[in-house]
């Protein structure tokens, strides 16, 4: 802790000092420009001087709220922040690798936070049920919450300006766990001077590389090394946790990416979190464009299918672009935003639903109408299609007819299930 604060005392920036009064429940917002480690610690410093116990709640310039659960100034646990889900589950495959495939389907119910969340979140309280269990060890808590506490440190530091107020709760009962900050912002500070230095000042490691142009980019041609990175591309992985598949640093992996992006082959895309609303179409959603101008993508690894398609939709007047695998879909759906997708529930590489869940993710295509084809419309697939805000499951092989009379209702108002 000492060489830690030593090397946070040797940045030459003036320190931040915050007062800490009797009645922070209603301290009033404060805002600090370029939230840098110095100025981290000296927060942290100070509230651990005062015992205090409570929320520490940041929020940044794009509205993130991200929130510290505090017992007498030490982290007991973080909430909110950017990706809180991805977060969790990468840090659970981590550290606890055994328990992360009990855990493979996150709560859709849980929210984001927002200052009014004063609960500790589901994933600590699962930690304690765990470590009373005997499932997991109190050195895998530590290093868990420790990864967590880090990533959203470094989140803090590369927003630069923030704002934060305090909530009292002395209430609270004692931890499972206590962790002292000041490591981890030297870390976190480290890694934002290197990642400013290689230029990347301007990424979030919570972006996620996808593939541009798949036809373009030679995979024979590419070192071995960087093919293996490309080949993880799969739409869906952050840097973050790409970094911990392919077990890199994420500075070197990002930065060798880089230049796949300035080459137009390789782009970086904001990727919504599993707990992100999705909202429903809006009630006064009108057609707006004449129906040979709506765009039609249809996924679906059959190609006799395909063909036929293809045939109904472009006599019916509709553009039409067809792909045939998961990777494939997510890039031209990235790149062409149309106006609507239809996806065979169920494909020999794949499944349709969820190409239809990562598609969601991105915020530009929340509200596109997906249509789903499947054999069987089970009461499954029915959950399964509400989750993935669906707007219409037809069966497989569905006449020309009713596909078309899909499309247009699903175009001009909101059928969703």
């Amino acid at each position: 802790m000492t060489n830690a604060l030593t090397a946070l005392s040797s940045i030459s920036e003036p320190a931040l000092t915050p007062t800490v009064n009797s009645d922070i429940s209603t301290a009033q917002p404060i805002t600090i420009d370029e939230f840098s480690g110095i100025k981290q610690a000296n927060l942290f410093k100070s509230l651990k001087q005062n015992q205090f116990s409570g929320q520490l709640i940041f929020w940044d310039p794009q509205g993130v709220v991200s929130i510290f659960h505090l017992f007498h100034g030490r982290i007991v646990f973080v909430t909110g922040g950017h990706q809180p889900s991805k977060r969790w589950t990468r840090n659970l495959k981590l550290y606890c690798p055994a328990l992360a495939c009990e855990l493979n389907v996150i709560d859709a119910n849980e929210s984001i936070p927002t200052p009014e969340t004063e609960e500790m979140s589901w994933q600590y309280r699962l930690l304690s049920s765990w470590l009373k269990q005997k499932k997991i060890n109190r050195e895998q808590v530590f290093r868990l919450i420790r990864g967590l506490v880090s990533e959203m440190f470094f989140d803090l530091t590369q927003a630069q300006q923030v704002t934060y107020i305090l909530k009292s709760d002395k209430s609270c009962s004692t931890p499972i766990i206590l962790i002292n900050p000041e490591e981890i912002i030297v870390d976190a500070w480290k890694l934002w001077l290197e990642w400013q230095k290689a230029d990347l000042a301007a990424y979030s490691a919570n972006l996620v590389p996808v593939i541009s142009h798949p036809e373009q980019l030679d995979l024979q041609a590419l070192p071995s090394t960087c093919k293996v990175v490309i080949q993880c591309l799969d739409g869906e992985a952050s840097l973050r946790d790409l970094a911990i598949k392919l077990q890199q640093d994420i500075l070197s992996l990002t930065r060798s990416l880089l230049l796949y992006v300035q080459w137009g082959l390789v782009k970086f895309v904001e990727f919504a979190d599993l707990n992100d609303q999705v909202e429903s179409f809006p009630a006064n959603f009108s057609l707006k464009k004449t129906l040979k101008q709506h765009l039609v993508v249809y996924v679906d690894d059959n190609l006799e299918m395909s063909r036929r398609m293809r045939d109904w939709l472009t006599s019916a007047g509709y553009q039409y672009i067809t792909v045939h695998n998961r990777l494939e879909a997510v890039a031209i759906c990235l790149e062409q935003n149309p106006d609507l997708i239809i996806i065979n529930a169920q494909m020999s590489n794949s499944s349709g639903y969820q190409i239809c869940y990562q598609l969601r993710q991105f915020s530009f295509l929340c509200h596109t109408p997906i249509i789903m084809l499947a054999d069987k419309i089970s009461m499954i697939d029915k959950i399964r299609a509400k989750f993935g805000k669906v707007v219409e499951i037809l069966p497989k092989f569905a006449d020309k007819e009713q596909i078309i009379t899909t499309l247009f209702k699903s175009l001009t108002q909101e059928t969703a299930i």
